[in-house]
């Protein structure tokens, strides 16, 4: 072997130690090593390099540390000083052995590194997408996977620009009536401040509104799984309303009225036995208004009533005649 031909071979051989070998300089590499003039110092060579070189795997690459020590054991047991077409019987065919064991192992070796290689390709961030409305609007969302979200005012809703193969994920805050596409591989999460709802697939009501003292979780169909950071949880069947108390993070299930519960989804502005003070709030959310109320009444009232698409003007007449 001229020199030339020599320090182009311990290039290659280095790039391929590196993991930096081109698959034109791989293939080189391999022919070079399979021709029948392969002698001993070649053998030497990849003994002297890889024995300048120690390899020191991660714990998980333990077995491809195993096959460089047993490559580097069959060549320090090579005699030296002597090339393949001088050697005949045994040693020959030991030599052919060991040639096919470095290509097995400088095999394993590259496709391990171009893997490690391509794993270690930072993945860019997912995007996420907020929607929101204000006092006076309704909007309906369609998440990545199908499932369909209504926000009621003054609520915001945030998902990524595309769920992962594990887990379908969304921040509410606010009220909104969900419709989640089932899939059983991957379970649909809402966060919503301390509480945590997990469904497969199923409509229900949540509503988490940081200035009232209740959340509540009511199931319309399915069966979904609610949890409380501090309070534990469990899981609520149709028909039944899940009721959070803020301060003291305890909860209670029991039967709802979807009618009056998923009305405002409709458009159907519901109160029933709620406080004056109660209706003016509202009222503000619903119309997007703002209502000054002179005066105050003398002891408390309550009021009840159904609006189906109604303007305010009306809602106000009627609410009038208290």
């Amino acid at each position: 072997m001229n020199p030339d031909q020599k320090s182009l071979k311990k290039e290659l051989i280095r790039k391929l130690y590196e993991g930096t070998a081109s698959k034109e300089e791989l293939a080189e590499i391999f022919l070079w090593l399979a021709r029948h003039e392969t002698d001993q110092e070649l053998l030497d060579e990849l003994k002297q390099f890889i024995s300048r070189n120690q390899y020191h795997p991660a714990e998980h690459e333990f077995e491809k540390q195993q096959q460089w020590e047993r490559l580097l054991d069959q060549l320090e047991t090579e005699p030296k000083g002597k090339t393949a077409r001088h050697l005949t019987g045994n040693f020959s065919l030991m030599k052919v052995a060991a040639v096919v064991s470095i290509l097995f192992t400088l095999a394993v070796y590259f496709f391990a590194k171009d893997q490690k290689s391509e794993q270690e390709v930072p993945v860019a961030a997912v995007a996420t997408i907020t929607k929101s409305t204000e006092a006076g609007q309704k909007t309906t969302i369609f998440l990545p996977d199908g499932s369909s979200v209504m926000l009621n005012s003054e609520s915001s809703i945030t998902y990524p620009e595309y769920f992962n193969d594990t887990l379908r994920q969304v921040t509410l805050s606010g009220e909104a009536f969900f419709e989640v596409r089932k899939d059983t591989s991957r379970a649909f999460e809402i966060l919503s401040g301390e509480l945590t709802t997990r469904v497969l697939g199923t409509s229900f009501n949540l509503r988490n509104r940081a200035a009232e003292q209740e959340i509540r979780v009511a199931l319309v169909s399915g069966k979904v799984a609610v949890e409380m950071a501090s309070a534990g949880g469990r899981e609520i069947l149709p028909g039944q309303e899940m009721v959070v108390h803020r301060h003291n993070g305890q909860f209670e299930v029991r039967s709802f009225d979807h009618e009056y519960t998923c009305a405002w989804k409709d458009g159907i502005l519901y109160f029933r036995d709620t406080r004056f003070e109660k209706v003016i709030e509202r009222l503000q959310s619903w119309y997007g208004v703002n209502i000054q109320v002179i005066g105050k009444p003398k002891q408390p009232i309550y009021y009840s009533g159904k609006y189906v698409n109604e303007n305010l003007e009306n809602v106000l007449h009627g609410i009038g005649f208290i």
